[in-house]
Order: C-alpha cells, then structure tokens, then sequence
C-alpha cells in the first residue's frame, strides 16, 4: 500500500500530465478541479485522512497515463467512471 498526502498527489499527477505535449494547461487545471470534486467517491483511488492511499507509486503514472489516453481517445467521461 503506497499513502501520500493530497497535495503531493495532485502535484505529482499535474508534473506527469505537464510532460505530455498534447495536454494543454487547462486540461490539467480541469483534471485538479474535477479530482477534488470527486475524490470521496472513486472505487480505486482511495481518499483518507487528507491521503491518497494506492495500490503502489506505479499508479500515479497510471492515473496520468490513463488521462493522457482518454483524452485522445476523446473518452473522458469513461476515465472518470474508472477512477
């Protein structure tokens, strides 16, 4: 089990999406403000005590990487449901 705080989390996703060319500032900022909005009610991505707790570190490049994916794939909405 990997524990990080929240801030940490959201700062280490945006620096990974930060290094894909085609993701547009925005979109990172639209990324942060939907996560928080949502983060007590995602089935994989676990919200406790001001932390993320994740299977391992692996799955903060998961989650970037599947953002990345679903956003030129044009299936947001699904990456949403899958977190």
């Amino acid at each position: 089990m990997f524990k990080i705080p929240l801030e940490d989390f959201i700062e280490e996703i945006k620096a990974e999406l930060f290094s894909y060319d085609e993701i547009e500032e925005e979109k990172i900022e639209f990324w942060e403000k939907n996560f928080l909005k949502s983060k007590e009610t995602f089935k994989t991505v676990k919200f406790k005590n001001n932390e993320i707790i994740l299977k391992d570190e692996e799955d903060l490049f998961e989650i970037a990487d599947g953002f990345y994916s679903a956003i030129l794939n044009e299936e947001e909405d699904k990456y949403w449901q899958m977190l």
